[in-house]
């Protein structure tokens, strides 16, 4: 109904990136389990969350991402 069609090369590649996606939980968990207890805190997650958006906002003021606009 939509016009769109499934071929082979998009079944192979969905699995393929599943393997890669679950590969990668695999060893994130592996690098987690090693990683100090503070670090797990939720305290600990929202100042690193705050400090990354805040990082993201400063990159975009200084690109001047505004001006795609004008």
């Amino acid at each position: 109904i939509i016009g769109r069609t499934c071929d082979v090369d998009d079944v192979i590649l969905n699995t393929i990136g599943g393997l890669f996606g679950y590969l990668i939980y695999l060893k994130g968990n592996l690098i987690l389990n090693k990683v100090p207890k503070f670090m797990k805190s939720q305290i600990f997650l929202d100042i690193i969350a705050i400090i990354s958006i805040l990082i993201v906002i400063y990159m975009l003021f200084k690109m001047e991402f505004w001006r795609i606009f004008v």
